[in-house]
């Protein structure tokens, strides 16, 4: 598969699934969640949470989910180059691909749900001007 089908697939299930987030209360624990189900968000909010490699184990332990679900997922997104790795002996190493052309936008999703779950407010400057 090409990486423009691979993006052009996500691109249309991440609309399809927006599609119904306004009748779903949105989830700011794993802004992921909001717009796919199950281990895929847990994996893309571990990965986006950790900049640096990080084995499926580590991974799997930081998501509450099993290994092999984990590695499954990390396989496919590895396939479609969101996620690059390396090997180093018997243990192989994940992280968000950096130069993928969607990384700005798992970035950015990952972000502003954060950015719009803290409460808002008032400024120190402003409490003392009142």
């Amino acid at each position: 598969m090409a990486d423009a089908d691979a993006i052009a697939i996500v691109a249309v299930t991440m609309c399809t699934s927006l599609a119904h987030i306004s009748d779903m209360p949105i989830k700011l624990d794993n802004p992921f969640s909001n717009i796919i189900r199950g281990v895929e968000a847990n994996v893309l909010w571990a990965l986006c949470e950790e900049p640096h490699f990080q084995t499926a184990t580590a991974i799997a332990r930081e998501c509450g989910r099993s290994r092999s679900e984990v590695r499954v997922v990390l396989n496919y997104l590895a396939s479609t180059e969101i996620v690059s790795t390396f090997q180093d002996g018997g243990y192989k190493f994940f992280k968000l691909n950096t130069r993928h052309p969607l990384h700005k936008e798992i970035i950015d999703v990952s972000k502003s749900f954060l950015r719009q779950g803290l409460p808002r407010t008032a400024h120190a400057l402003d409490a003392v001007n009142k």
